[in-house]
C-alpha cells in the first residue's frame, strides 16, 4: 500500500481491495480445482518430495509433508542438521502447524 500510495497521493485504494483482487487472480489461476488439489499439483509440477495421509474413510487431509528439491538435497548431504519452519498462518486455524512426537 505504502507503494502505491507513494506514486499517487491521490490514490484511494484501500489494503482489502488489494486482498480482493489478489484472491481473484489466484481463484482465476486454480479453476475449478480446491486449493488441497492445487496444492498438490503445484507439488508435482515443481517436484517437491511429498506425502500426506487423509483420515480413514474420507477425503479429508489429517497430514501432508512436503520439502523442497534443494532441501532434500540439502539432507542427503548434511544429514545432521535439521531444520523446519513451523510457523504459517499459525493463528488462522488456531492449531500448531507442525507438531513434533519425541
Amino acid at each position: 500500500m505504502l507503494e502505491l500510495k507513494g506514486k499517487r497521493e491521490d490514490n484511494l485504494t484501500v489494503v482489502k481491495q488489494v486482498y480482493n483482487a489478489r484472491h481473484r487472480y489466484n481463484r482465476s489461476i486454480r479453476g475449478t480445482r480446491t486449493e488441497m488439489q492445487n496444492l498438490l499439483k503445484n507439488l508435482e509440477d515443481n517436484n517437491y518430495v511429498y506425502n500426506y495421509r487423509t483420515v480413514i474413510g474420507s477425503k479429508t487431509v489429517q497430514d501432508i509433508f512436503f520439502a523442497h528439491p534443494e532441501c532434500v538435497k540439502f539432507f542427503n548431504t548434511f544429514s545432521t542438521v535439521l531444520v523446519m519452519d513451523s510457523t504459517y498462518k499459525t493463528s488462522q486455524y488456531k492449531m500448531p502447524f507442525l507438531r513434533l512426537l519425541v
